[in-house]
């Protein structure tokens, strides 16, 4: 499986393997066997899943695309893990301040005081993108994600910014 690919949900009370354990003496053979190509074939739809969903959530960044709290993606076993790797802005509505936020390991959202933030049913969730944060939050949210790979090229991603006459100009 491909190392950026995400590590199996853990449940609760539940010790994670690195591995299925060996096959005993006393094992039917063409069941081990069965097994462990079942295994290989799921770590492969894995694989193309993480990198599908990946793809799926930088074009998301970029497109500006909204999500509501309650979205699948938060609470679903492997797109929550994804969700984890990035930098969130909930959007409060007209005239309130954007909050930007990570998801905690345990699935609850950080600001960038590390304090606990609850999104609203109304706010719209955003994969930040570099432009619309400032130097202090990229730094701040970067020591917040700790040493969470980054899903995709976000906080470090190249931005250019464009002056308002140049901006016009390609209207």
């Amino acid at each position: 499986m491909s190392p950026n690919a995400p590590a199996a949900p853990e449940r609760a009370g539940s010790v994670r393997h690195a591995a299925p354990p060996k096959a005993s003496p006393g094992d039917d053979p063409a069941l081990v066997a069965a097994a462990a190509a079942e295994l290989k074939t799921m770590k492969k739809d894995l694989a193309a899943i993480f990198k599908r969903e990946r793809a799926r959530l930088e074009e998301a960044m970029v497109q500006r695309e909204a999500f509501s709290p309650s979205h699948p993606m938060f609470s679903h076993p492997v797109s929550s893990r994804l969700a984890r790797r990035l930098v969130w802005r909930a959007e409060r509505g007209e005239g309130a301040p954007s909050v930007s936020f990570v998801w905690s390991e345990e699935g609850r959202p950080r600001t960038l005081s590390g304090d606990p933030y609850e999104p609203s049913p109304t706010d719209a969730l955003r994969i930040a993108h570099p432009a619309e944060l400032t130097p202090r939050e990229i730094d701040g949210l970067r020591a917040l994600l700790g040493t969470a790979r980054p899903l995709f090229l976000q906080l470090d991603r190249l931005v250019r910014a464009i002056s308002a006459p140049s901006a016009r100009a390609r209207c």
